[in-house]
């Protein structure tokens, strides 16, 4: 109640944006414990997510070592590639132009996300900076746009960097993009794949496949490098298993040798990083770079799983 009563105050004029906005900010700074070091506030987020606590010292699983890689692995370029604007630059300059999904807009000001600026066809709007945060728009025609620009302006106004502790959030110049959204010819939004790459070899690709333009509406498969079927579950504890999980195998994809090629090119500056595509009938799309999948907080199940994928990551320099 309390949520939704904040969310209605945000929309209710200029000033209950600043009160909203400000009461958000304050719930951060407790809920997050903002006033706690980067590396005991992963420690409890970790505690609070998977129920026991690691030796942070001598991490073994994946998701603990994302959480020495949070705290110990920080550079530059990982503010680069985690910006979903400038991002589009790297793979340009590595892959070629054909991979990008069509920049239709980009802005800084949250005034200029209104409906003459926007195209005639379906489109994604989101911050560069965060993760999770979008509105797909078919139809631009049948949206209140004064809700998208006081939620734009919303992402605008805050560092995503304090919500994790994902250290890559933390720079990024804030922007708002625009995107083509992507669709099949079945008019489908097209499956994702998330390719998993361990000091710059794909090791594991995880499937996201949409039965429905409703986001929500999904299926998850995991598979090798070869095309081996996994049986790998990786989801919030929150999650019913059975509910989101596919174990009818999907045919080799024509482009995956491709796929892996270009994982592969993009990863090679990293210890572990998820390269996101999408295959559109049979064209290849780059989709956002992500350095800690779940921020380290989702369960990978079988836990034996969790340990063999930790295997493959070395955090010796």
């Amino acid at each position: 109640m309390l949520k939704f009563n904040i969310k209605k105050m945000m929309y209710s004029g200029n000033l209950g944006f600043h009160i909203s906005v400000a009461l958000i900010n304050l719930w951060h700074v407790f809920s997050c414990r903002l006033w706690l070091s980067d590396k005991k506030a992963v420690m409890r987020q970790f505690r609070k997510a998977h129920g026991y606590t690691f030796d942070f010292k001598n991490p073994k699983t994946l998701n603990e070592k994302m959480q020495w890689l949070k705290v110990n692995d920080r550079s530059p370029l990982h503010t680069i590639y985690a910006d979903k604007y400038a991002v589009r630059k790297v793979y340009e300059e590595k892959l070629g132009k054909e991979y990008l999904i069509d920049l239709l807009f980009d802005s800084d000001d949250w005034r200029e996300i209104k409906k003459e600026n926007m195209p005639n066809a379906p489109f994604v709007i989101k911050p560069n900076h965060a993760s999770g945060w979008y509105h797909i728009i078919q139809d631009k025609n049948k949206v209140d746009w004064s809700k998208i620009q006081i939620d734009c302006r919303f992402w605008l106004s805050q560092n995503y960097y304090l919500m994790q502790r994902e250290w890559q959030y933390k720079n990024i110049p804030r922007r708002i993009v625009i995107e083509k959204l992507l669709i099949r010819k079945d008019g489908l939004i097209p499956t994702n794949f998330r390719v998993h790459c361990f000091h710059g070899k794909v090791q594991l690709i995880a499937l996201t496949i949409y039965l429905s333009n409703d986001t929500e509406d999904y299926r998850n498969q995991k598979y090798s490098r070869d095309w081996e079927m996994l049986p790998i579950d990786w989801a919030h504890r929150s999650v019913v298993l059975d509910q989101i999980r596919d174990n009818n195998p999907l045919p080799r994809p024509k482009n995956l040798d491709k796929m892996i090629e270009n994982a592969e090119i993009i990863s090679r500056e990293f210890r572990y990083v998820r390269v996101d595509f999408f295959d559109v009938d049979g064209k290849l799309y780059n989709g956002e770079v992500t350095f800690y999948d779940g921020g380290g907080y989702e369960v990978i199940s079988p836990f034996e799983w969790d340990e063999k994928l930790g295997d493959l990551l070395s955090l010796e320099k």
